[in-house]
Parts: structure tokens; C-alpha cells; sequence
């Protein structure tokens, strides 16, 4: 039996999203799903506090009680692999196609104004988003147009930490980890 070139992964990444099975009594099917009812199911089955964009239809997730770190399509595959290998579950990840980035969602437990995270992180094209930034979260309204998407749907309120998170992008990307000392100081 012949299989496509396409891969499941790649595939499933297109497809509109559905809940998993066990979750089908909250309501979302192909003719329910509306901003607001996806919305609700984050935020009752997340645990993301989000809202809707009435004039677009976005939902929209502000950066605090969740972290977020968005990075390029192919570093994101091997921090999720090392994730994997870790025996850590690599949370929701949402992947911006048109980008190639992805967007891990994480626990918030990393200094909230640590610049020079900040600039290592820059070194690997990393972005930390700041505490009230706005991530914009898959939805019904941008399907067609697959601008977001989940490449690893949330089905409750666990994260990793953002820490750890940071630390294996440290690993994939082989980056030094920024001190503020001179290299002759260490």
C-alpha cells in the first residue's frame, strides 16, 4: 500500500479544527463552530483565558497567566522532539504556516523583563513575548486562509514550563547562554 508524500503531521495541520472525541459534548461541530463557541472551549477546557475580537473575529490570548514563545517551523520540530525525549509533553503549539513559525504555549516561570534572554533568544530568531502582548490563537474565521493553526491541540490546562522550554531551544540551537560577564571573567 502506497502511502502520499504528504505526511499525517503535515496534513493534519490544514484540517479545521476538532475537538478530540471525548470532548464532543461540548458542542463544537462543523456548523457550530463559531468564534465564540471555540473561545469558550478554550477557556473551559484549556484553561486559556481568552477572548474575541468582535470587529475580526480573532481569539486572542494575552501574554501573563501564559507564556509564549515563538520560534522558526524547523527549530520548533526539534524542541518538540527533545521535549518528547524528555518525557515532557510539549503543550499547545500553534503553527503559523504562511511564517513557517510556531508559538509554544507555555507556564509562565521566566523573568518577565530579562533582556538579555531576550537578545540570546534574538541570536536563534526566538521571540519571548512580553507580558501583555496579544497571540492570536486559532479560529474558525481563518481556516480557509490558514494563517493559524494547531500543530498540537490543548485538550486541558497543562504547559510545560517556559523554562524548560528556553532551555531546550538553548540545546537545538547550540546557543551560549548570554551572562552579562566577559568570556575572560568565566
Amino acid at each position: 500500500m502506497s502511502r502520499s508524500p504528504e505526511s499525517d503531521g503535515a496534513r493534519r495541520l490544514r484540517e479545521p479544527f476538532r475537538p478530540a472525541p471525548e470532548r464532543s459534548d461540548i458542542g463544537i461541530t462543523s456548523l457550530s463552530d463559531t468564534p465564540e463557541t471555540r473561545c469558550a472551549y478554550y477557556r473551559s477546557h484549556c484553561g486559556l483565558q481568552a477572548h474575541v475580537e468582535h470587529q475580526t473575529g480573532r481569539i486572542i490570548l494575552r501574554v501573563g497567566t501564559v507564556a509564549a514563545i515563538t520560534m522558526p517551523s524547523g527549530l520548533g520540530v526539534r524542541v518538540k522532539g527533545l521535549l518528547a525525549a524528555r518525557n515532557v509533553a510539549a503543550g499547545p503549539v500553534i503553527s503559523h504556516p504562511r511564517s513557517q513559525r510556531w508559538t509554544f504555549l507555555a507556564a509562565p516561570d521566566i523573568p518577565v523583563f530579562d533582556l538579555l534572554l531576550y537578545a540570546e533568544m534574538y541570536r536563534a530568531s526566538v521571540t519571548v513575548a512580553p507580558v501583555g502582548a496579544e497571540v492570536a490563537l486559532p479560529s474558525p474565521t481563518n481556516n480557509t486562509d490558514a494563517y493559524r493553526v494547531w500543530n498540537t491541540l490543548p485538550d486541558n490546562d497543562c504547559r510545560p514550563s517556559a523554562a524548560l522550554v528556553l532551555e531546550v531551544v538553548r540545546d537545538c540551537a547550540q546557543l551560549r547562554r548570554v551572562t552579562g560577564a566577559k568570556d575572560s571573567e568565566r
